[in-house]
């Protein structure tokens, strides 16, 4: 799946191999222009904004931010923020009450 602009929001269960073990591979994968984000059983937000810059949030299981300058996992209470051409960054979520602190305060 590709996202060019805007924003999406999901929860991905890990997919069973056999009905007891999970698969080691994503679960859903989804290309952005400023990396490629591996969702492995989540829930998880991400935008991206009008040039491109990419913000993930997850809130529970992990989803691994990666591009030509590196990759990194995002664990649960964590963020990450990754432009065109840059390196992703990871970010602890804080405050109070979760989602309600991060969902409409990113702006690009």
């Amino acid at each position: 799946m590709k996202l060019a602009k805007g924003r999406a929001w999901s929860q991905a269960r890990p997919r069973p191999s056999d009905g007891t073990a999970v698969k080691a591979g994503p679960s859903l994968a989804m290309e952005t222009p400023a990396a490629t984000l591996s969702i492995r059983g989540t829930d998880w937000e991400v935008e991206v904004g009008e040039d491109g810059a990419l913000q993930v949030v997850v809130l529970s299981g992990r989803v691994d931010v990666g591009n030509e300058k590196g990759e990194v996992s995002v664990v649960a209470g964590a963020y990450k923020q990754t432009r065109v051409g840059e390196a992703p960054q990871e970010r602890v979520l804080g405050g109070p009450g979760g989602r309600g602190g991060w969902v409409s305060s990113w702006g690009g």
